[in-house]
């Protein structure tokens, strides 16, 4: 068993682990850096036995089928429910994200618009980039570009009780199309929760050449910036591509509790520093 594998048990429906659940979500904008502080309720009403990378069951989420199902009744949150994928089978999950269903939905680290069919394109202003701001001594990670067609990238902690409790920071680029990108990751309880979700950002008006040539980072006016709380015992991350329909980068800082192995499939990868 890898050493990143996490002592939980899921056996008939049922993850024994002396972690409880994080809190419920509560969603932060700051206006210079596009932040979230969440951590996402997750009811895992259902699972498989099958065990996965993660050394949990295959989780099975009925939480919810479509948005109906997560009304709380609470008019300053969007409810929306939350398909993700990355395992055997897609999982629903509901969020309760503050922000009023508008433009300002898509500036969110999980925009409530990526659940409709046809969720739009935004094209929000360039605020000059801010330094990282993950600790000196966790302020690794990687940066990647041009995942179209690319697999999922998987990344695992290095030891079985997880990573420490950290706000990850993102860097995004899109271009001039909506690329999307789903990141989740499996708790301490196996529990999968959302971390990033962005499926109608725009982030330049000119083409990736503009900026980079694909094997760098690109000029700051092309990036956006996203904060992203980990749990505390996370012991997995998974990056989803499969929305990616055009050049786009990224760059996430605070992996210093997890492997970083080469991600398969993508134009270019490097880590950082």
């Amino acid at each position: 068993m890898k050493p990143a594998v996490a002592l939980c048990l899921c056996l008939l429906g049922a993850c024994s682990s002396e972690i409880t659940e994080g809190a419920d979500q509560a969603v932060t904008v700051d206006a210079s850096v596009n932040s979230i502080d969440m951590s996402a309720p997750v009811v895992d009403l259902a699972r498989a036995s099958k065990p996965d990378d993660a050394g949990c069951g295959t989780t099975v989420m009925n939480e919810c089928q479509s948005d109906a199902d997560c009304n709380d009744g609470n008019p300053a949150t969007t409810d929306v429910c939350q398909m993700m994928s990355g395992g055997e089978f897609p999982t629903g999950t509901c969020l309760h994200i503050a922000c009023d269903g508008g433009l300002n939905c898509a500036m969110q680290a999980i925009d409530p618009g990526c659940s409709g069919k046809d969720a739009g394109v935004v094209y929000p202003p360039f605020v000059p980039l801010t330094p990282p701001d993950v600790p000196a001594s966790c302020a690794n990670g990687f940066q990647l570009a041009d995942a179209l067609g690319a697999p999922l990238y998987v990344i695992h902690s290095m030891t079985a009780a997880g990573a420490r409790a950290i706000t990850l920071d993102l860097d995004f680029a899109t271009y001039t199309a909506p690329d999307g990108l789903l990141i989740t990751a499996v708790d301490s309880s196996c529990r999968q929760y959302a971390l990033f979700d962005s499926c109608r950002l725009k982030t330049a008006d000119q083409g990736e050449n503009a900026y980079t040539n694909g094997k760098h980072r690109p000029s700051d006016p092309a990036i956006r910036q996203y904060h992203l709380a980990l749990r505390p015992g996370t012991t997995q991350i998974t990056f989803d591509f499969s929305r990616v329909v055009s050049p786009m980068y990224v760059q996430v800082l605070g992996l210093c509790d997890f492997t970083l192995p080469p991600a398969q499939g993508v134009g270019w990868f490097a880590l950082v520093p």
